[in-house]
């Protein structure tokens, strides 16, 4: 079967956190992870 490739986070930007200090660290951090999660469930339902 065929599968699509698709952007990590649809219609959104992951901010660049160098100059954010830690904080804007955190917050690509929880962006990817929430990301990521929802991309494990996915694949997870449809197999």
């Amino acid at each position: 079967s065929r599968k699509k490739v698709s952007l990590l986070i649809e219609n959104k930007n992951v901010p660049d956190p160098y100059y954010d200090e830690d904080k804007g660290f955190e917050n690509c951090f929880r962006l990817i992870e929430k990301a990521c999660q929802k991309i494990s469930k996915r694949i997870l339902t449809e197999n």
